[in-house]
């Protein structure tokens, strides 16, 4: 049995501006184009809802990519649609489930929002369906709950903090965030052992 290993909240946000300054430009570039195209997505009926999982999916690519010292380019934002049916059935799930659990106490449904936050990660790095994806990131984070979700609350209040004014902070505190969550992700998943 492998060791159970929890990360230092600290490093993992440390580690993701190293991340994010390997390529600020595209990286904020990205998550620019991102908030556009989900706007104008968003002026047609539940064309948002179906676009933000694949876009996210990208940016998460796009992160991976330069830690493993891969090409990167803009049109790795787009990686999500190779994986299309994933993650869009993983996104309609989680959403109904989360709705679901807050509709009965609230309590259930914050559960819910964070055992499922590796889920598009998993999708994307690792090539999984929707279940496993899902199954995996709850067993994963179900293991180490508390210590995943101070990061989530802190990444939360960071990209809060970030809107203002105007929401321009988000064009570094998202991939920022993104890549502390990253971090974190390939931190607990290297240790694992067969779930």
């Amino acid at each position: 049995m492998t060791k159970q290993i929890i990360p230092d909240i600290g490093d993992c946000l440390s580690e993701g501006w190293t991340l994010y300054r390997k390529d600020p430009v595209l990286l904020s570039g990205a998550t620019v184009l991102m908030a556009v195209i989900c706007m104008i997505g968003g002026l047609i009926p539940f064309m948002g809802a179906v676009i933000y999982p694949l876009l996210l999916a990208g940016l998460y690519s796009m992160v991976i990519r330069l830690d493993r010292g891969d090409t990167v380019t803009i049109r790795n934002l787009f990686d999500g649609f190779q994986h299309f049916l994933p993650l869009l059935i993983a996104s309609l799930l989680i959403s109904l489930f989360v709705a679901i659990g807050l509709f009965l106490l609230v309590l259930p449904g914050l559960y819910l929002l964070i055992i499922y936050g590796f889920t598009t990660l998993l999708i994307i790095d690792q090539k999984l369906d929707f279940w496993p994806a899902m199954e995996r990131s709850r067993r994963i984070i179900h293991a180490h709950f508390w210590s995943y979700a101070l990061l989530a609350l802190l990444l939360a209040v960071i990209c809060m903090l970030a809107t203002l004014p105007f929401g321009l902070g988000l064009i570094i505190a998202a991939p920022v965030c993104l890549a502390a969550q990253y971090r974190y992700y390939s931190a607990v998943t290297l240790t694992e052992t067969t779930l």
